[in-house]
């Protein structure tokens, strides 16, 4: 069975975002661009902005001088993820295997459909359209027998409209291609040697060797030849979930007050300790995000060796990526403290049994856990030091 796969692509998702909350920003090119330096970086930018030559990964500077006229608003990734699973939850009840790539980006898998769905090209204007009533967010959808060629169709696509590749036709559709169009092109270790080649429509590259793009590109140029021909065997994969003990505050009032931030950190700890115990868990990393009030997200890791789920081990690990993480002398909005790589609880006895401390704070937190699911969080509380 010929396979049928979509590619939907909201341009410049984040500003699209923000113009539904702001429809102020739908009358000028606009961007996303995190913190107001002049190095600071572009995240996204608009349809009409991209006219003016404003890309992701610019300057702040830089984009002012393309597009004097340039809106910027500062990043809000809690919205973004809002907007993402909202646009994932409309694709998930139109297709039975959807694979979210990033932002604004997901494919469709919509193989064996056709009966109930009807042909994959009026599928795709039927979906484009449920996003743009739904979510007012307008989208693009390449349509071809792999995700390779459904992702660029949906790239060259016209604005707001679905650009259909039918079986077959794979090779005509690319080659007058910009090559720079292959996903390959982006792990090549030296780009430059396309230009040097003078290698610059994609049927340039489809027409040389295999063994001749090997020679000059290594294991990249096997992939580029094979991406020059339209060929893509990557199956559309549904996201894996992970299970994970996720606790998140927003502040009331913005702050970089080390005490209030630490105090509000350590009971998202506690809290996520209290839920691990509760499952018979332990955490095996800890994973920290903050939001600062310009909209600028830093995020970090750490393990838990061995995997563990008293509070103390929680909080020294929370509290030292908190130093970690928060590097930048601006005021907090938010935090989110998750819990992943969970195990069970070891029931075989160790070899080297627990420290008396330890133990002791288990039996201690077992009567906390009694306490606080009988009267609440707020009846004992835990206090810091620094």
């Amino acid at each position: 069975m010929e396979r049928q796969i979509l590619h939907l692509k909201v341009p410049g998702f984040a500003v699209a975002v923000e113009r539904v909350v702001d429809p102020a920003l739908r009358a000028r090119p606009a961007a996303v661009c995190a913190g107001s330096g002049t190095r600071a970086l572009v995240w996204a930018a608009s349809p009409e902005a991209r006219q003016e030559g404003v890309r992701r990964g610019i300057t702040r500077a830089e984009a002012k001088r393309l597009c004097p006229g340039l809106a910027m608003v500062p990043p809000n990734p809690p919205l973004y993820r809002r907007a993402s699973r909202a646009l994932f939850e409309i694709l998930a009840r139109r297709c039975p295997v959807v694979e979210p790539v990033r932002g604004g980006r997901i494919f469709l898998d919509m193989t064996g459909t056709g009966r109930l769905m009807g042909p994959p090209r009026d599928s795709a204007r039927a979906i484009r359209r449920e996003v743009l009533e739904r979510l007012a967010l307008d989208s693009v959808i390449g349509v071809a027998a792999n995700k390779l060629v459904s992702r660029i169709a949906a790239k060259v696509s016209p604005r707001g409209d679905v650009l259909d590749v039918l079986p077959g036709s794979e090779r005509s559709f690319l080659d007058p291609l910009d090559v720079r169009l292959l996903p390959a092109v982006r792990s090549l270790p030296d780009r430059t040697a396309l230009a040097d080649l003078n290698l610059r429509r994609v049927r340039e590259v489809a027409l040389i060797p295999l063994d001749r793009l090997a020679m000059v590109f290594g294991a990249a140029g096997r992939r580029l030849h094979m991406e020059s021909r339209g060929v893509d065997a990557a199956p559309v994969r549904p996201p894996g979930r992970e299970p994970a003990v996720i606790e998140e505050a927003t502040c009331a009032e913005e702050t970089n007050d080390w005490e209030i931030l630490l105090g509000r950190l350590m009971l998202l700890a506690e809290t996520a300790g209290r839920r691990l115990r509760a499952s018979g868990l332990v955490a095996g990393t800890l994973d920290l995000r903050i939001l600062y009030a310009d909209r600028v997200e830093a995020k970090g890791r750490r393990r838990l060796k061995p995997p563990a789920a008293l509070d103390s081990r929680l909080r020294d690990a929370a509290g030292a990526l908190f130093e970690q993480v928060n590097f930048r002398r601006k005021r907090l909005r938010w935090m989110e403290l998750a819990l992943r790589r969970l195990a069970p609880i070891p029931a075989q006895l160790s070899l080297f049994p627990d420290a008396p401390e330890a133990l002791r704070e288990g039996a201690l937190l077992a009567a906390l856990d009694r306490l606080r699911s009988r009267y609440g969080d707020a009846v004992v509380r835990t206090g810091i030091t620094r």
